[in-house]
């Protein structure tokens, strides 16, 4: 049944009148924007809400989000871009080694540039430096990076990260599993200086 919507608003759209059909038969409206555009929209497109502009609103938001930081051409903003591909974009070169094992990024950074340059500038972060996961099995997230130099990166691969206590030998990631501390908690203490027994044996403060 035929229901005429002339003058209803969609977001920022109001429909004058009704013009020809699609190819596919499907109704069209002309409609005037806020702006003073005027466009063609199918009635489909207006219930669904996929048009709520003549396309204005999307170039608003654009604008928007780069000049909220304004940082979209910095090396940190790469960075970040960086670790995006490689845990989600199958076709990134070392997608296997990332999100092909299960590694993600915190909602926190992933959705939003501006929390993740905030984490990096609060932790020691400088053009020279990588970020490097402590936990190398686990997520880009703010408990578990650092900001490392290539021999720390080095030094942290999944088969070198060695602790020795009684005797046992284990990476610092089976150390976690065995004793119930993150691996990023373990490296940090270990960086405040306690002993490798306080390291491994002191509870986690609840």
């Amino acid at each position: 049944m035929f229901i005429d919507i002339t003058g209803r608003r969609y977001g920022r759209l109001t429909v004058l009148n009704r013009v020809e059909n699609t190819k596919r038969g499907q109704a069209v409206w002309l409609c005037r924007c806020d702006c003073g555009n005027i466009s063609r929209v199918t009635t489909s497109c207006l219930n669904s809400g996929n048009s709520k502009s003549c396309g204005c609103y999307m170039v608003e938001r654009a604008v928007e989000t780069n000049t909220t930081h304004n940082l979209s051409t910095t090396p940190l903003y790469r960075v970040w871009a960086s670790i995006k591909k490689r845990c989600y974009n199958p076709n990134e070169s070392n997608y296997a080694r990332y999100g092909g094992r299960g590694i993600e990024v915190c909602p926190e950074w992933r959705n939003d540039f501006k929390a993740f340059y905030d984490w990096a500038m609060a932790n020691g972060y400088r053009d020279d430096l990588s970020i490097d996961r402590i936990d190398v099995n686990g997520n880009y997230e703010p408990d578990n990076c650092r900001w490392a130099t290539v021999k720390e990166q080095a030094n942290n691969r999944r088969n070198s990260r060695l602790i020795t206590y009684n005797g046992v030998t284990h990476t610092m990631t089976e150390w976690g599993d065995l004793v119930g501390i993150k691996a990023s908690v373990i490296w940090k203490r270990l960086q405040r200086g306690w002993s490798v027994e306080a390291t491994l044996t002191t509870p986690l403060k609840r």
